[in-house]
């Protein structure tokens, strides 16, 4: 693998282009533009920071791990590419783009049939993401597939707002959709799930659980594709790269049980949110410093026009959980568990 980054030398030192490439039995191949873009992105942002004359040590050391893993990522495909001996390893370089064009058919089907329900040239995003199975992004946060499960009303409509008109099947543009959510930290109201490879920590992988009903695609859609395998290595899906402090996505008690029967064992990878029976999940979610027996919310008119609306939340007793990462082998198990983040 060899990754090139071009630095110019001006008034201040600007990184001009980044490009990382893989061996072949010809020439060299672009792992993607789509990375190359990431990377520059990045380093231009460290630069920005490290050199500035205010610089906040903080963010840069930030962005220096971010850049670390990016790094570590790479080395370890061009580790497991170099341990193929019959030239199959470029296939760990290409994975990403084999999971997107998968994952891509289904989410385009989802966004057709999304804007005839709805009698629009374009799916809306926001409606899109409660109606299908996550929105696959290759090369958002790393050389990895994420998928955006999750948009708030409040990030969407920033979104809508600062985004110009798309050409997709979605209302907001690809291109402003990648740029916002590869902030760092990621903007709040965001969920995404980065499907990524980490070494094993147990020592039995994931099984899929032949009972479970998930996921629920009548689409004629690829959904048995298998992950590459490889010793002491196992794919995940990882939700602790949001901008969210707490690190994962708050999940009550009865969509944990699910994505069990879906990813068979005991690879959950979970932070008790509260005590079983003493707390509620909507205390986890809220970040509350307590528990509550109910909720109260109140909407005024800003021009005074309608009386103030108040809302009253019973606090329900089902216990809460912080999910960071799922263990899959396929992407039947990852459209089955975003299918129950995303529905939540």
């Amino acid at each position: 693998m060899v990754l090139d980054i071009v630095f110019q030398k001006g008034d201040k030192l600007e990184a001009v282009s980044v490009s990382t490439s893989y061996a072949t039995q010809g020439d060299p191949a672009s792992v993607s533009p789509l990375l190359d873009s990431l990377m520059l992105q990045l380093v231009r942002s460290f630069l920005a920071v490290t050199l500035h004359e205010d610089a906040d040590p903080w963010k840069a050391a930030r962005l220096g791990e971010v850049i670390s893993a990016q790094f570590r990522d790479l080395f370890l495909l061009d580790s497991l590419a170099s341990q193929q001996t019959n030239g199959g390893g470029s296939m760990w370089f290409t994975h990403t783009k084999t999971v997107d064009e998968i994952a891509s058919e289904l989410a385009k089907t989802e966004a057709q049939a999304v804007s005839s329900s709805l009698n629009a040239t374009h799916a809306s995003l926001d409606v899109f993401l409660l109606r299908s199975h996550a929105l696959p992004l290759p090369f958002l946060a790393s050389v990895f597939m994420s998928f955006l499960v999750h948009l708030s009303p409040r990030a969407y409509l920033q979104l809508k707002r600062s985004s110009s008109a798309s050409d997709g099947p979605w209302d907001i543009p690809t291109s402003s959709l990648t740029s916002f959510l590869s902030a760092h930290p990621r903007p709040p109201g965001t969920v995404c799930a980065e499907l990524k490879l980490v070494k094993r920590t147990q020592d039995a992988a994931a099984d899929f659980h032949m009972g479970s009903t998930r996921p629920s695609i009548s689409q004629d859609v690829p959904t048995d594709h298998t992950f590459p395998t490889v010793e002491n290595y196992s794919w995940t899906l990882d939700f602790t790269g949001n901008g969210d402090p707490r690190k994962g996505v708050v999940t009550c008690q009865s969509r944990l049980k699910e994505i069990e029967t879906v990813v068979h064992g005991s690879g959950l990878d979970v932070l008790p949110g509260a005590s079983f029976g003493a707390s509620s999940w909507v205390d986890l979610l809220l970040d509350s410093r307590g528990h509550f027996e109910h909720y109260t919310c109140e909407y005024t008119s800003p021009s005074s026009a309608h009386p103030p609306l108040h809302l009253r939340l019973a606090n329900p007793a089902e216990p809460g959980f912080i999910l960071e990462r799922v263990p899959v082998k396929t992407m039947k198990d990852v459209w089955a568990v975003l299918e129950v983040i995303g529905h939540q």
